[in-house]
């Protein structure tokens, strides 16, 4: 989403969860703090140099393009390159899963109107993702109704006891081989996630 900077007029790139939230105004801290003080204060700016920037970690000069779009920084681009932040969130994986749950949560209206929005405006690229996603995935998919329609007709009862932790909750069916739609465990959503990353992913 592109917006106009309050303090230096300059078009940056944004978030629509932000803006939702009334933040998005300011394109870097600089700004943000002489919008809010009225007063600039000694700030180290980004070196670009042929169009390229330091990585904070891995300390190349890489292209803008392998940086992250980042409103906070005065470059308009994050401080790690995408190949570093990767590998951060991989090393990291309870810190930044706690992060995204939380933001969601936070920020979940924002979103679903912003994948709505993109949807809407991108028909043509998301029904072709959801061809090719129908067409890899279908022995998943027919697992899925075949479960559904059990439910739907009373032969089966969704429980709402998590078999593995034994908590109350929204619980999902798992298979654990979508060959055999008829063998399922019923889990939270948190248990389903951890089985799937202890398969080798969420497939």
């Amino acid at each position: 989403m592109i917006k106009k900077c309050k303090t230096c007029g300059k078009d940056f790139v944004t978030y629509p969860s932000k803006v939702a939230t009334g933040r998005g105004v300011y394109c870097s801290r600089v700004c943000c703090y002489v919008g809010l003080k009225g007063v600039k204060r000694p700030h180290f700016r980004t070196k670009i140099i042929e169009g390229k920037k330091q990585c904070s970690t891995c300390k190349k000069w890489l292209k803008l393009d392998l940086f992250s779009v980042s409103a906070t920084h005065s470059c308009g681009r994050s401080s790690s390159c995408r190949k570093c932040l990767r590998k951060k969130r991989k090393d990291n994986p309870t810190r930044y899963k706690s992060y995204s749950r939380r933001n969601y949560v936070n920020h979940r209206e924002a979103k679903l109107k912003s994948c709505s929005e993109w949807r809407n405006a991108n028909k043509d690229k998301h029904n072709e993702y959801s061809r090719k996603r129908n067409k890899r995935d279908k022995h998943k998919l027919y697992a899925r109704g075949f479960i559904n329609r059990l439910i739907a007709k009373g032969d089966i009862i969704r429980p709402c006891i998590c078999s593995n932790c034994g908590k109350l909750g929204k619980i999902q069916a798992h298979h654990s081989d979508y060959e055999k739609p008829a063998d399922i465990e019923w889990l939270c959503i948190r248990c389903h996630e951890n089985k799937h990353h202890e398969q080798g992913g969420l497939k």
